[in-house]
């Protein structure tokens, strides 16, 4: 059984690597952005607000603690709507709206991966005709390798929680078995 130290310890370690490597792609990003040169300003921010939409939306979805919250969440607002049954008008405006602010999550999501995508490829194979599979392994390392890191950590988290109540439940049976006295024998009669 794992101490939960060691748990958290890999848990902020995959938080440190996923920011090492978020930091690497906006780099990557910005040199992507600009188009001849050192980048400037701009580039820069605009590959920073790429990585802030991804880290913001990679964050809430890869934590498992938080998937009931948003589910529910889901649930509960489109039964409200529709509990509206006098109100007609209210309940397609709302639908509407739920839906458009759905799709343009969607959209803005594929837009945002796609030149995020794009610039990291431009800074790391610009000059090169034909990425090997190590390029493009970069890319997508770098693209997707903090995603994959929060979500890592959120999975290792939830199971450190249950780790750690087990942890305890073992070490308090352990404890209670050496507090207790053991009952008095009778000395066995020696040959």
């Amino acid at each position: 059984m794992k101490h939960p130290l060691v748990n958290k310890i890999f848990v902020y370690g995959c938080y440190g690597c996923a920011i090492a490597i978020g930091y690497k792609n906006i780099e990557m990003s910005a040199v992507g952005l600009a188009p001849v040169g050192k980048p400037t300003d701009t580039d820069w921010m605009l590959s920073l607000g790429m990585a802030a939409f991804e880290f913001a939306l990679s964050g809430a979805l890869t934590t498992p603690a938080f998937w009931p919250i948003l589910t529910g969440t889901i649930d509960s607002a489109i039964n409200r709507v529709l509990e509206q049954t006098d109100k007609r008008k209210y309940q397609w405006t709302a639908l509407g709206l739920l839906i458009g602010f759905v799709c343009l999550l969607v959209a803005s999501t594929f837009q945002v991966y796609y030149w995020d995508i794009r610039t990291t490829e431009l800074a790391i194979y610009a000059n090169i005709s034909a990425p090997t599979e190590i390029e493009r392994f970069k890319v997508y390392g770098l693209v997707f390798g903090p995603e994959a890191l929060l979500a890592g950590a959120g999975l290792l988290t939830l199971a450190s929680g249950i780790g750690a109540v087990q942890y305890n439940q073992i070490n308090d049976k352990v404890r209670s078995q050496r507090s207790t006295p053991r009952p008095n024998l009778p000395n066995s009669p020696t040959l």
